[in-house]
């Protein structure tokens, strides 16, 4: 059935707003289309600063609601990285779990539940974290992405679990596949096989350094002081420097995993 220009034109004309509604609509849902997929590209297209050393050393800690890494809520953070002039820049929060938590916690940290109620929650925080391991990044064409070495105590059986938790999301959160764990545990105990114990407390204990105060970041700050002793007894015990495992850090994981 063949329509006339008039009947064409009638049909315009009385359905000229729905159709400029699908018009808008389908330029709309294009944009959004296209631009989900560059932010996905762009995600993957990063270069760092040429100043960022390739394989840098971060530590952390993180105090929370109780011991389950699967069931309790992080209530601080602090991570903490040197560079190599010596100056500490860091980022520390308390942090507020959406949960109650035992008053146990609050007599190891000192940390109260009213402290929390109007501090940001760690979905909010995400993204400092996340900027901060991965600093100075750029979204421009593909050169280098450099590994980050996140160093905490016990890492692999509590730190590490609650901070890859939050950072699931890959499609989000890709520079995660180039982060790797140090943990000073094992460390600890294979260098210095006849402590009885090799608890951070008792590690500092036998440096002689500051002990941390079950405070995220006086924490981070102990177990650097000690990573840095643990080092040097590393490193004379292989006839390397110190330098050989700090500016090459997988050797450090190399040494305690076999």
């Amino acid at each position: 059935m063949a329509f006339t220009n008039e009947q064409i034109a009638n049909f315009f004309q009385r359905h000229s707003r729905h159709l400029c509604y699908l018009l808008y609509y389908f330029v709309y849902m294009s944009f959004i289309y296209i631009k989900n997929k560059l932010d996905k590209f762009l995600n993957y297209c990063v270069q760092f600063s040429d100043n960022i050393k390739q394989n840098e050393i971060i530590y952390f800690d993180f105090e929370t609601t109780g011991l389950n890494p699967y069931h309790c809520k992080i209530i601080e953070y602090a991570f903490l990285v040197d560079d190599d002039n010596n100056n500490e820049t860091y980022i520390s929060s308390l942090i507020n779990p959406e949960d109650k938590f035992d008053k146990k916690i609050t007599e190891i940290t000192g940390i109260h539940p009213d402290e929390l109620k109007y501090k940001p929650t760690i979905d909010q925080d995400k993204n400092l974290i996340y900027n901060f391991i991965n600093k100075d990044h750029r979204k421009v064409l593909f050169k280098h992405i450099p590994i980050r070495y996140l160093i905490a105590h016990n890492c692999d059986g509590f730190d590490k679990i609650f901070l890859m938790k939050e950072f699931e999301n890959k499609d989000k959160f890709p520079l995660t596949a180039h982060w790797k764990f140090i943990d000073t545990l094992p460390l600890a105990r294979k260098l210095l096989p006849y402590l009885n114990s090799h608890s951070m407390k008792s590690l500092c204990d036998y440096f002689k350094i500051k002990s941390g105060t079950h405070r995220a970041l006086s924490d981070t700050v102990a177990l650097r002081d000690v990573f840095y002793e643990l080092v040097n007894i590393m490193a004379k015990s292989t006839n390397h420097s110190k330098e050989y495992y700090l500016d090459n850090p997988q050797n450090v994981i190399d040494y305690y995993s076999y």
